[in-house]
């Protein structure tokens, strides 16, 4: 995963909040290099980074994803806990989602393509995807973008 493509998932309200944290503590670089290496697992961060062979193992095995400045900075945060690395697929399916409705609207109404013909084009855009998974992307509304800042205005 890029750092640009973390940034962008970021806006969305599906973006985990470990994902969010990952960013806040280790940077956007080496959350997005992290992410995309250890996706969906789960990792034991060791409490120190020496005294320990085992420490000093899973300190090595981590800095050598995100650098060894980021991983003391996760190591500091989350040391002696499990990390579950977030994978950030509700995000980046949300986002495909999106993608696929703005196309449908620009095929059908900027070309005059008919439904089966830009459900056609957008299977070929966003291969592999099945003519059923697009229908019901269609079917949903855009993803709403995260509030800039907290819960927003009530009223």
């Amino acid at each position: 995963m890029s750092p640009e493509t973390l940034l962008d998932l970021s806006a969305l309200p599906q973006f985990p909040r470990t994902a969010a944290d990952l960013v806040r503590v280790a940077g956007r670089h080496a959350a997005a290099r992290l992410i995309g290496a250890w996706g969906g697992r789960g990792f034991p961060v060791p409490l120190y980074t020496r005294r320990q062979a085992q420490a000093e193992r899973r300190f090595a095995q981590l800095a050598e994803v995100v650098g060894d400045a980021a991983a003391l900075r996760i190591v500091a945060h989350w040391g002696g806990s499990r990390l579950d690395i977030p994978t950030c697929h509700e995000a980046i399916t949300a986002r495909r989602h999106d993608a696929m409705r703005a196309q449908y609207d620009h095929l059908t109404l900027a070309k005059g393509y008919s439904h089966p013909e830009a459900v056609w084009e957008i299977g070929l855009t966003h291969a592999p995807v099945t003519d059923r998974t697009i229908e019901k992307a269609l079917s949903q509304p855009n993803a709403p973008a995260a509030p800039a800042g907290g819960q927003g205005d009530l009223f």
